[in-house]
């Protein structure tokens, strides 16, 4: 029998209750709250998620899940390398450099640089990469770009990390400024995909649900995230729907994730042990595919040119 969003929905507030999850929808997100979320999650990512060091999702265009599709959207870049001979490429939010380092390991001939917050994060990219001389990796706060020469940049990309902004329009604002001439931004992120009034009272609370689990504020409205970038000088040159290809990697998880829906009692007592950060995870794992399914959510493909015009 298939498990309806309302059903999980009624498992989640009998394991964690009431109060735990009124706490978990209200507060804002901050940086700090992001930064806690990686440290607290890395082992769990490690054994659960990948062991190539990726924390993203894998995409699947055959619709099967495969842990070398984790490299779909680092050879996706590499594809934009390739077109315009960039030489000076840059990763914000690199988390642990995974993407970065397939592609400095590809691109031999490439200057590649990468950018995150998360200290325990990077940890794992900084002793990854000390036998690559063409990659190099430090703490930065993509909201801040000073460390980065302006008009230095052929290629900027960001994977799975600017929904955790709060303010994405200052982070276009200053990628703008540290790309070259016609330089490239790419973006591959979840985004809401329907107005609040078009939700259900349940797609509302999933969405809430799965944010929080993921340390993000609130997820942008594509449309309007692109009529953000056209605004600032950026013309969108590819975009793609890729909700399909992520769904055998959604579905993986949210497996691993009835485990502590599926048993009462001991959930409630795995509650009680693990780190909330952890916990939390597992809602937005055990959610993920419902949200995605019934549109509420999105997986774009986006490729941004700054316009000369």
């Amino acid at each position: 029998m298939k498990i309806t969003l309302e059903d999980k929905l009624k498992r989640i507030k009998k394991v964690f209750g009431k109060e735990v999850l009124h706490t978990l929808v209200n507060p804002q997100v901050s940086s700090q709250d992001v930064c806690k979320y990686y440290k607290t999650n890395r082992l769990a990512y490690s054994l659960l998620h990948s062991r190539t060091n990726c924390v993203h999702m894998a995409i699947s265009r055959d619709l099967k899940y495969k842990e070398e599709d984790l490299f779909e959207g680092a050879k996706f870049v590499k594809k934009y390398i390739k077109q315009t001979n960039a030489k000076e490429v840059l990763e914000i939010a690199c988390g642990r450099g995974a993407n970065t380092l397939y592609l400095a390991r590809n691109c031999p001939d490439v200057n590649f640089e990468g950018l995150d917050i998360s200290p325990a994060q990077l940890s794992y990219a900084q002793k990854n990469s000390k036998r690559i001389n063409n990659a190099k990796f430090s703490i930065g706060n993509y909201h801040d770009l000073n460390s980065i020469k302006n008009d230095s940049k052929d290629i900027i990309f960001v994977i799975e990390a600017l929904c955790h902004s709060n303010d994405k329009k200052k982070v276009l604002k200053e990628v703008k400024k540290k790309l070259t001439k016609e330089g490239i931004l790419i973006i591959l992120d979840g985004y809401l995909n329907k107005s609040l009034a078009e939700l259900s009272n349940n797609e509302i609370l999933a969405k809430r649900y799965v944010e929080r689990g993921m340390a993000v504020n609130s997820f942008a409205y594509y449309p309007a995230l692109v009529e953000s970038a056209n605004n600032l000088g950026f013309k969108v040159i590819h975009e793609e729907d890729a909700t399909e290809f992520i769904i055998p990697n959604l579905r993986k998880l949210e497996r691993l994730s009835k485990v502590l829906f599926n048993f009462t009692p001991t959930a409630k007592l795995l509650v009680k042990v693990l780190p909330f950060e952890f916990t939390k995870n597992a809602i937005a794992a055990y959610l993920f595919p419902e949200i995605m399914q019934k549109k509420v959510a999105n997986y774009m493909i986006t490729v941004l040119q700054t316009s000369t015009t």
